[in-house]
């Protein structure tokens, strides 16, 4: 198997827990994990934290005039917007009719919404399904540091899992047994930032 958009490598992984020996068997249920570890944090944080290889197009519902929020997106090589709901998008803004925002977002973030500029010569249509058509590139640069870990903790979870039936993994200072259930607390605090409200 080959890991698609994972958030570490197999030879990452198997550096830092100390699985030098290569097994093709072993690695292969290593790269699985890794990829279910990542789709895991996908869904914790309702996005995703890799980069599309190139611009795709995407469509959105304005709740205001002034105002769209958008998947995570680095960059914008096209907009339009349909009056009508027709879907043929009558109008193509130019730069100077919207802001990517938030302004100067913290390293490596991506844009979340668009706004008009006061000089803009469009509106968003409001609440008109898929009024709002974009083509750039979506995602992000770079998977965040705090993610990155998230995902070394989460697979090597699931990894020992293998030594824990039934979802036991031991017995605490008080000789009850220990139940793995929900995402590890140190991850859910690693990824409290990168949590999206939807």
């Amino acid at each position: 198997m080959t890991i698609t958009n994972g958030y570490c490598t197999m030879i990452e992984f198997r550096q830092r827990f100390g699985l030098a020996t290569v097994d093709g068997a072993r690695d292969a249920d290593i790269e699985k994990i890794i990829q279910a570890a990542s789709r895991k944090i996908d869904l914790h944080c309702n996005r995703s934290f890799y980069s599309d290889t190139a611009d795709s197009t995407k469509y959105f519902t304005a709740p205001s005039p002034y105002r769209v929020y958008v998947n995570d997106l680095q960059s914008v090589t096209a907009l339009y917007t349909d009056d009508d709901g027709d879907q043929t998008y009558e109008n193509t803004w130019q730069t100077t009719d919207y802001y990517l925002l938030p302004e100067n977002p913290p390293s490596g973030w991506p844009y979340t919404y668009i706004e008009i500029t006061p000089e803009g010569n469009y509106t968003f249509p409001r609440k008109l399904r898929k009024g709002v058509k974009i083509t750039g590139l979506f995602g992000w640069a770079a998977v965040p540091d705090l993610v990155r870990e998230a995902c070394f903790l989460t697979a090597n979870r699931y990894w020992q899992r293998r030594n824990a039936p039934f979802g036991v993994a031991g017995a605490n200072e008080f000789g009850a047994p220990v139940i793995l259930t929900k995402l590890d607390p140190d991850v859910i605090e690693m990824l409290a930032p990168y949590v999206k409200v939807t």
